[in-house]
């Protein structure tokens, strides 16, 4: 009886942890972080590292829940114009990406991807440049906020190391 008794204690308490957890997720807005786009330059892995840093960033500052847009393939933007405006690029989309609950769509863009190598004796050096693009949009309010654009590079012995750097 007593192994019983514990073994419902414990479930009782992880349903409380569980409950209580998802209580305090309640108050928070969700953003949906939309796929990524790309110059024919920038290899595809390339975006998918930065567009995953983007989400633990915005994940580990804790302030907003995140639904990652690639699991709803349904909602992928399909062929758009690298330079269209944000209000067209999600136009089309923006009741289904309501239905999940967001409140807010950030999306981004990849572009001017360059690497140069540099020679000193034995010695070679890489350095690695890339441009990212980053905009939102408020659903509820329909209002966009400005485009960040970040420059980013690294630099290493080898072609790959400077580029993981600059991604990092």
């Amino acid at each position: 009886m007593t192994h019983y008794l514990k073994l419902f204690t414990a479930l009782a308490v992880l349903s409380l942890s569980s409950l209580f957890c998802n209580a305090q997720n309640t108050g928070k807005e969700t953003i949906f972080i939309d796929y990524f786009m790309k110059t024919p330059d920038i290899p595809i892995v390339f975006v998918k590292n930065i567009r995953e840093q983007v989400i633990v960033g915005i994940q580990n500052r804790g302030r907003l829940m995140v639904l990652d847009g690639e699991r709803y393939p349904k909602l992928a933007p399909g062929p758009v114009s690298a330079y269209e405006s944000v209000s067209d690029n999600i136009a089309n989309r923006e009741n289904e990406i309501k239905k999940t609950g967001a409140r807010f769509v950030l999306g981004g863009m990849v572009t001017d991807y360059r690497f140069d190598r540099k020679k000193n004796g034995n010695r070679q050096s890489f350095s690695s440049y890339m441009t990212v693009m980053i905009w939102g949009y408020d659903l509820k309010t329909n209002q966009k906020f400005d485009q960040q654009i970040y420059k980013i590079s690294g630099y290493g012995a080898t072609m790959d190391e400077a580029d993981a750097r600059a991604m990092g």
